[in-house]
């Protein structure tokens, strides 16, 4: 299960959420049933983990666009 969240919070970096889910948590699926992990704590995880990487890329973009309007009325 660590595993599987691990790749996805790296797969946040070059991939948008949507695509993570339509493209890795098919395949995903029937590894849970395999090794008897619940796939509703996985999916929360996931959730969790999605919503955390997509947090930080909206911090880094809010605190760029503040450096850039802050450097524009300091002229």
């Amino acid at each position: 299960m660590i595993l599987s969240q691990a790749i996805i919070f790296i797969l946040g970096w070059p991939l948008e959420w949507t695509e993570i889910i339509i493209i890795f948590v098919p395949i995903f699926l029937p590894m849970l049933k395999h090794f008897n992990i619940d796939p509703i704590l996985w999916g929360t995880l996931v959730f969790v983990n999605l919503q955390r990487r997509s947090c930080r890329r909206r911090w880094r973009c809010r605190r760029s666009i503040s450096r850039a309007s802050r450097h524009r009325t300091s002229r």
